[in-house]
């Protein structure tokens, strides 16, 4: 599922690409400088090579089902979905979507305030941002109790720190998983 967000930063509106998996729910986020298509298919271009991966078919609103897409769907060997009654899952993308800019606005909010302490968090590029509001999203858990990251490749991303009962220590102390935890309480 493709389609474009606008996220506010300093009352600059920047233009970000928003790519969903359908079989995942993995998201990957590029800020633009426009919505030309041409720098949309190099960023969607940029993130088949980045996941190491390019979709079988592509379901996006009328911007994404041009003559100039369509061509680059084909010479890539993809399947072209336009929206309508059948679409599928589309609530479920929409979703996506609206998290990566909620999770992008916590981020940018979270900067603002912490900026007068350190005022070196100015120098955090947008792109470093949309990343992070992406890492945020892939690594949450969703339905099922598995991330999309897992979904994605097979694996669970490790553990940063374990909280439950105990009082929080670092995952190489302990010998038990997130999901363990869980169960436990």
């Amino acid at each position: 599922f493709l389609d474009h967000v606008e996220i506010n930063v300093d009352n600059y509106l920047y233009l970000v690409l928003v790519i969903v998996d359908a079989s995942s729910n993995l998201v990957w986020a590029l800020p633009q400088k426009t919505k030309e298509q041409e720098e949309t298919m190099s960023a969607l271009t940029q993130a088949c090579y980045d996941l190491n991966a390019w979709p079988r078919a592509v379901c996006g609103d009328q911007f994404f089902m041009t003559d100039q897409f369509k061509r680059y769907y084909t010479y890539h060997n993809m399947k072209y979905i336009e929206l309508g009654p059948h679409t599928p899952w589309p609530n479920r993308a929409e979703a996506a979507v609206k998290l990566i800019k909620h999770h992008a606005q916590i981020l940018i909010d979270s900067l603002r305030r912490q900026e007068p302490e350190m005022p070196s968090l100015r120098q955090i590029p947008v792109r470093q941002i949309i990343g992070s509001a992406c890492r945020a999203r892939n690594t949450g858990i969703t339905y099922g109790n598995r991330t999309p990251l897992e979904i994605a490749f097979g694996r669970a991303p490790p553990d940063i720190m374990v909280i439950g009962k105990h009082v929080a220590t670092p995952v190489s102390n302990r010998s038990f998983t997130t999901r363990e935890v869980e169960r436990e309480n």
